[in-house]
């Protein structure tokens, strides 16, 4: 529930140690994971072969409260003057907006990363999942099919009772963001209609001038420490002083367009159009404080970890430019018919692309790297002992406590004890991913359209075709230290619409397809994201009873289509979601 005091998000962990081997197949489309079942070899377990309730336990309890309120206040004024063959649009606005986001993460410790306390939930808070059997369009052969699931706001409140503490989203905010953007604007637009050596014509020419100012302020609760809490485990802990940290920027934009079209010969119209245009930053890119802080993934005095992670917004980002244009025929062969075709080149600059920087923030300390893990590193070198991050985690807790390092498994010292920072251990470094306008790019394509009615039948058909194509892709055997900019969202798409309309009866049924497209540089670090190729059809019925009065119903994606995200190669399965279809029935009234 939105308004839940568990926040907006709650992730219950769970899980069991009855893994004596796994692998996985990447061969197919949907990964198949191999699990060699073994409860036997713990002593907490009940050694029955099965996955039940018995071996299942917890282990981290994250609770995230989000929420943005956004106000706008905007005043326009406009007026119009008309010739006989022409006429002259101007006027005047003011758009103020103030956006507000809160963002925080309560996290509490159950039965720690190692799931110390097997059997623990109560036997009907869980119920056995087929997780593969979930998934109908893909083959799931021979995969493990164990699993449970539960509700995690009822397990959660079990687990507050039990462990001690409040079952509610109260850490302070580690987001407290306000963006203020005021822009004001004067614009100008003419209109001609005329004929040019016989042939008509339309002219439309109009000039934008926009001014924006934009303020960015983040009154945070600082991060207090990277906590090892296992081999490779850490926990960011919040919840420090407040602190206050301030942006502003100030840019103009002088923003001209032009359309013009002339019908060469009858029924046949050649058109022109140039405009430049702006986008705006995102308001998480505006962004004056650093957020999203991570652990690295291992520690960090041995070789291969990476560091932890962070980004950064800009307030002094200004927005992305584009020069347009747009060049296309169009052929109306039928008073509703017509097919076209179309030329358009976009030149853009600005945009904003992340860049990544290794730093300190907020004086946060690395406990892996400092003289405890050095000297633990010597101790195991000296007993002959692989320096891994489990060993290492374990020499250090041992050290530090005084006890025998052979004295206690490796699990048991994760159960037991906590590495916090101190002064002597150095800063952390961060790699922190910073928005900054570093970039330019051009955008072109084709466009291919076509409808056509068959005469009064109320049939009719319409079909269109864009190829869209950039100067920047992704290098996928590209160095994957090294952070690349390419150009995201693009990809052809096409469309095949068979329609009826006709004495208030309006019926669609449309087939959608996008080709491949890279949706982001950056999935994790500096890892690609692809969606696939994708394909859907939609349906549209609607009947208008008056002019006032109409009902529809609607299916979305009605034959059940999935999509599929991936990285660098196909078999990187980054997301696959098996999608449903959806329908809708409405009604809908003009007053």
């Amino acid at each position: 529930a939105p308004d839940a005091g568990y926040g907006s998000w709650v992730n219950f962990g769970m899980g069991a140690n009855i893994a004596k081997g796994q692998g996985v197949d990447y061969t197919t489309k949907l990964p198949t994971m191999y699990v060699d079942f073994d409860d036997c070899a713990r002593t907490n377990l009940n050694c029955n072969n099965t996955l039940d309730a018995s071996d299942v336990g917890s282990s981290i309890l994250d609770m995230n409260y989000a929420s943005q309120r956004t106000d706008i206040t905007q005043v326009r004024l406009e007026a119009q003057y008309d010739f006989e063959d022409s006429s002259i649009n101007f006027g005047i606005e003011s758009r103020s907006m103030e956006s507000h986001s809160l963002q925080s993460l309560t996290r509490h410790t159950m039965g720690n990363w190692g799931v110390e306390n097997p059997g623990e939930l109560p036997d009907d808070f869980l119920t056995p999942v087929n997780i593969p059997s979930l998934i109908d369009d893909y083959s799931s052969t021979g995969a493990y099919s164990g699993g449970v699931t539960g509700s995690a706001s009822q397990i959660g409140a079990w687990a507050g009772d039990n462990y001690g503490f409040d079952f509610l989203a109260h850490d302070a905010y580690n987001t407290n963001r306000k963006i203020k953007e005021d822009v004001t604007a004067v614009f100008f637009q003419f209109e001609l209609a005329g004929e040019l050596g016989g042939m008509p014509y339309n002219l439309s020419a109009g000039l934008r001038y926009a001014s924006t100012d934009v303020d960015s302020t983040d009154n945070i609760a600082l991060p207090t420490a990277v906590v090892w809490e296992g081999n490779n485990d850490f926990n960011v802990k919040n919840g420090g002083a407040a602190q206050v940290f301030t942006g502003s920027s100030s840019y103009d934009h002088l923003l001209p367009s032009f359309d013009f079209d002339l019908e060469v010969v009858k029924d046949v119209k050649a058109r022109f159009s140039y405009s430049k245009t702006i986008a705006r930053p995102r308001y998480d890119q505006l962004s004056a404080a650093p957020g999203g802080v991570g652990g690295p993934s291992n520690p960090t005095i041995l070789a291969g970890a990476q560091l932890g992670t962070a980004s950064s917004g800009d307030p002094g980002l200004v927005p992305l430019e584009s020069d347009n244009v747009d060049i296309s025929a169009e052929w109306y062969f039928e008073d509703t018919s017509y097919v076209s075709i179309g030329f358009y080149d976009k030149r853009v600059s600005n945009f904003a692309g992340r860049q990544p920087v290794t730093e300190n923030v907020y004086g946060l300390r690395d406990a892996t790297a400092g003289p405890r893990a050095l000297a633990a590193q010597a101790a195991l070198e000296a007993l002959g002992l692989q320096v891994t991050d489990t060993n290492l985690f374990s020499m250090v807790a041992a050290m530090e406590n005084g006890v025998d390092f052979g004295s206690m498994t490796a699990e048991e010292f994760e159960q037991a004890y906590d590495i916090q920072p101190n002064a002597d251990d150095p800063l952390m470094d961060f790699t922190v991913s910073k928005y900054v306008n570093n970039k330019e790019a051009n955008i072109y394509g084709m466009e291919f359209a076509v409808q056509h009615f068959f005469g009064d039948s109320g049939f009719g058909v319409q079909a269109n075709y864009t190829t869209v194509n950039g100067d920047i892709g992704f290098d996928n055997n590209g160095d994957p230290t090294v952070t690349q900019f390419a150009l995201v969202g693009l990809s052809d798409t096409a469309n095949l619409v068979a329609m009826y309309e006709k004495d208030g009866f309006q019926a669609r049924i449309a087939y959608n397809w996008r080709d491949k497209f890279l949706n982001t540089q950056a999935q994790y670090i500096n890892e690609p994201g692809y969606t696939e190729s994708y394909s859907q059809i939609d349906f549209n019925v609607a009947y208008e009873v008056n002019e006032e009065f109409s009902v529809f119903f609607e299916g979305i994606n009605v034959t059940e289509e999935s999509s599929r995200t991936h990285g660098r190669t196909q078999a990187q399965l980054w997301r696959l979601e098996d999608l449903g279809a959806r329908y809708a029935i409405g009604a809908r009234y003009t007053f």
